[in-house]
């Protein structure tokens, strides 16, 4: 009889909490399970994402209890803010685009060999020397004389067995190779900031949500502190509600500077200073996008991944640095030719001067070549290295085509994972307040236990903290799937 009372209270207090919880709480649909295939189609409804109604928020604490406080006031800063500044401030930036600098300055010296060389110069000198007073017989006297010469001269080569030509075509393979590979830098730096952005906002919910299971906590104290006045529950009781209170309060604090440290570590990768005054925007994308098939992503990875353009570029170049090698062997054949003027020594007369005398015009052209018969085996030796630098560069090839296959697959299977898991935080989030606001109308009603209902309590903690996990989890994972294709800079 006993037993049969407390099912009919039980039954009782269900039904007076049911019609407010199912207006609150709707039941959500089931999800029809996905047909196993390795490349899943696309969701048909994209998934709602945010920060669910259900899940109580609180204004930041301003008491200054934690954090330190800024000097000024803080400046919203979005997502899209946070990366087009680090494109412009990331110092890690700069050295990309120093080293893309240097290779195109180094392109420059290489091009400098193909074109003619045109230099002029002048000679103005004094000597001393013998001066014979007569024309044909005659003393010898000391005297100082003046020489006087100017000339252009021009070289142009010729032939040398295409090696100027292969360093042409292995520097500009260098500098494509070093652009590629400052673009990738921008993705990496943006990817970076994406996921720094998106860890101090699931740090500043993290903080949210223990300040409501600080609060839950306190009124679940205070109800059962209630029922211990009105001669139902024991001081045993009592003391056990006091423990989540406590526990509350732990997490609180240790989950009070978690934004402010993230948004540090945030600034420093835009390249900011770590105590700029910022306070980042919750614009929150509102729908999960359907995840592509796999294999539309990998040929995206394979065409707009710039790191496996640049491990290409510097193969080629590689390539070209064996030919220019090798061509080490060849002569090397220059056309020459200069023209200008120059003080003969004598006057009009023939007669010697000291002044320098009259002015003739010179020229000269002609080819000029050089051969290298012997050199030590040094010619040998740059062939060699030239070829190691070519295995090394189709080694590292290798090497990033797989990365990129690796990369991509996991960033892939990642997504699937973070999407999977928030339907299941959110599901898991409303049954859980379900279940607490039922098993609270049980306890108010003596028909279940003090045990149940900090189970439930603990539930709903746990929900919190999960959804809110899950939800920046896959921010992160979009991120990660965007900058694995290589299409992160147009997101």
């Amino acid at each position: 009889m006993i037993r049969l009372l407390s099912t009919l209270c039980c039954a009782i207090a269900v039904f007076w909490a049911a019609p407010g919880l199912a207006a609150a709480h709707p039941t959500p649909t089931p999800t029809p399970a996905a047909a196993s295939s390795p490349t899943p189609a696309p969701a048909v409804t994209p998934m709602s994402l945010g920060i669910p109604t259900n899940l109580t928020t609180y204004p930041p604490d301003t008491s200054g209890r934690y954090g330190i406080p800024y000097t000024s006031s803080p400046v919203p800063l979005s997502l899209h803010d946070a990366k087009m500044i680090s494109v412009r401030q990331s110092p890690q930036l700069a050295l990309a685009r120093a080293a893309a600098n240097l290779a195109g300055a180094q392109l420059e010296t290489a091009n400098s060999a193909a074109f003619p060389n045109l230099s002029a110069s002048a000679n103005l000198g004094r000597q001393k020397g013998q001066l014979r007073s007569g024309t044909t017989v005659g003393a010898f006297t000391n005297a100082v004389f003046t020489s006087n010469n100017a000339q252009f001269a021009i070289k142009q080569l010729v032939f040398d067995g295409g090696a100027t030509y292969a360093r042409i075509s292995e520097a500009r393979y260098s500098r494509d190779a070093a652009e590629l590979s400052a673009l990738r830098e921008i993705d990496t730096v943006l990817f970076n900031v994406a996921s720094l952005y998106y860890t101090a906002l699931q740090a500043r919910y993290t903080y949210q949500v223990a300040i409501a299971n600080t609060k839950l906590a306190q009124v679940q104290e205070q109800l059962v502190e209630a029922q211990f006045r009105a001669g139902v529950a024991s001081k045993a009781d009592v003391l056990t509600a006091q423990l989540p209170v406590a526990q509350a309060q732990l997490a609180e604090a240790q989950a009070a500077n978690g934004e402010a440290s993230n948004v540090a570590a945030l600034l420093n990768a835009m390249g900011l200073p770590s105590d700029t005054p910022v306070t980042l925007s919750e614009t929150f994308e509102q729908t999960a996008p359907p995840l592509p098939q796999y294999a539309s992503v990998e040929a995206t990875a394979l065409a707009q991944r710039t790191d496996l353009q640049s491990a290409n570029a510097s193969l080629t170049a590689a390539e070209r640095g064996v030919r220019a090698a090798r061509a080490g062997r060849y002569p090397i054949i220059d056309a020459v030719g200069s023209w200008g003027a120059a003080t003969t020594g004598v006057n009009s007369q023939g007669i010697a001067v000291t002044n320098g005398g009259n002015w003739a015009n010179t020229y000269s052209f002609g080819l000029t070549a050089s051969m290298p018969l012997y050199d030590s085996g040094l010619t040998n030796g740059q062939i060699a290295a030239a070829e190691a630098n070519s295995e090394t560069a189709q080694a590292n090839l290798d090497a990033t085509q797989l990365g990129v296959s690796l990369s991509v697959r996991q960033a892939y299977l990642s997504a699937q994972t973070a999407l999977a898991q928030v339907q299941s935080a959110r599901v898991e989030l409303d049954q859980a307040q379900t279940v607490l606001d039922v098993t609270n109308a049980q306890y108010k009603a003596g028909v279940t236990t003090l045990v149940l209902l900090l189970n439930a309590q603990t539930g709903l903690v746990k929900a919190r903290g999960d959804y809110v996990n899950a939800l920046f989890g896959l921010y992160t994972a979009q991120q990660n799937l965007y900058f694995a294709e290589g299409i992160i800079a147009n997101r």
